[in-house]
């Protein structure tokens, strides 16, 4: 069973429809990058119904689905795989929107700047990207009302 198949088996949505959505939303036109998707969006799908203790995503969560897979594509650094050669390029040339203040001394008045290239801001924060401090916590608690919404309190209760 591949991939698409277990998302699709798990989810009561055009799952093909989710995937041209987030396709235009991240600017994906690169093929070596779409297994990259499906990743994201199985682990944002198993985030969700371990959260919200259901079986299937439902219609009602499209949004939530495709808000999250976004965010989760971002703080993964899977964007900067996404990029074109001549995208590369223009990224490695450093900008002054790329320096941010590392150090600042007082006396000789010497200033340390550092790149924030492993940084994003989504909606005002800031998030360490692509690194080993990534944590899908994060992710949950962004996202926590969204969620709590389409949680099932069955005979199962893990909390």
């Amino acid at each position: 069973m591949t991939i698409i198949d277990k998302i699709k088996k798990q989810s009561r949505i055009n799952v093909d429809e989710v995937i041209e959505t987030l396709k235009k939303q991240l600017k994906i036109e690169n093929d070596d990058v779409i297994e990259q998707l499906y990743y994201s969006l199985y682990a944002t799908l198993q985030i969700i119904l371990n959260t919200t203790n259901r079986l299937c995503i439902i219609e009602d969560m499209y949004t939530l689905w495709v808000d999250m897979t976004k965010d989760y594509w971002h703080l993964n650094g899977y964007n900067a795989t996404n990029n074109s050669s001549d995208d590369t390029e223009q990224e490695k040339q450093t900008t002054d929107e790329d320096l941010k203040v590392k150090s600042i001394e007082r006396g000789d008045t010497k200033i340390d700047f550092r790149e924030s290239n492993n940084e994003t801001t989504i909606n005002g924060v800031t998030y360490k990207t692509g690194t080993i401090e990534y944590d899908e916590d994060v992710l949950i608690n962004r996202y926590q009302k969204r969620l709590y919404k389409f949680r099932l309190l069955g005979k199962k209760r893990r909390w």
